[in-house]
């Protein structure tokens, strides 16, 4: 225990940069969000739905899915909205036992669940836009 300031109290080492560190990694996560559906208006706004874009390797499309990774389980975005909430509860319930690395993996994974959950609520489906 450290004693704290002129208060007499005592803290625990480390609590701060806890603390600190959580709130780093919750603007990071609202950041990536933010990116997130930026990208996806600026797609919805400059490309017709069902169109694409070539850039070589990869393509740019506007195509709106109400289901998972290629279009499976379609219609189901209530479902995969809630199964999203879960997810990120488990990921939030184990992050304090992550390695850097895994949490810098869990906090992308979960920026890109609430990306694509903003999505399924506000409209109904997510907007995909990246092609191979």
């Amino acid at each position: 225990m450290v004693r704290s300031g002129q208060s007499g109290h005592f803290r625990k080492p480390g609590l701060q940069w806890r603390w600190h560190s959580n709130l780093t990694l919750a603007a990071g996560i609202a950041a990536l969000v933010a990116a997130d559906q930026l990208a996806k208006a600026t797609i919805r706004g400059s490309i017709s739905p069902g169109s694409s874009v070539s850039l070589g390797v990869l393509e740019l499309v506007n195509v709106a899915n109400t289901g998972t990774v290629f279009g499976l389980l379609k219609g189901s975005s209530g479902f995969l909205a809630a199964l999203a909430g879960i997810a990120a509860a488990v990921i939030a319930f184990t992050f304090r036992s992550l390695t850097g690395l895994q949490r810098l993996g869990s906090a992308l994974i979960v920026s890109g669940m609430a990306g694509n959950t903003m999505d399924r609520i506000l409209m109904g489906h997510v907007t995909d836009f990246i092609y191979f």
